[in-house]
């Protein structure tokens, strides 16, 4: 396995959990209604990003970098990989 893509890919893990927390606290600051919905149906997330874009916008794009870091760092270190 690669090593520079392994540290992606837990720098990637790193940045969407942190991205995680900070969206949930925005949303509970927001509606504890809100909150609890995103913990209980994924497609709520999607709804409330789009309903306060400019207060979640920060969030996700820390999240959606989470997971491009993930993404990246898997193919990067994919020993079936040539």
């Amino acid at each position: 396995m690669n090593s520079s893509g392994l540290i992606l890919l837990y720098a990637g893990l790193v940045i969407l959990a942190i991205g995680q927390i900070w969206f949930a606290i925005t949303i509970s600051q927001q509606s504890k209604f809100a909150a609890i919905m995103s913990f209980t149906a994924p497609l709520a997330v999607i709804m409330i990003t789009c309903r306060n874009w400019q207060l979640m916008k920060k969030p996700f794009s820390v999240c959606f970098l989470g997971y491009l870091c993930i993404f990246s760092g898997a193919i990067i270190a994919n020993p079936f990989g040539h």
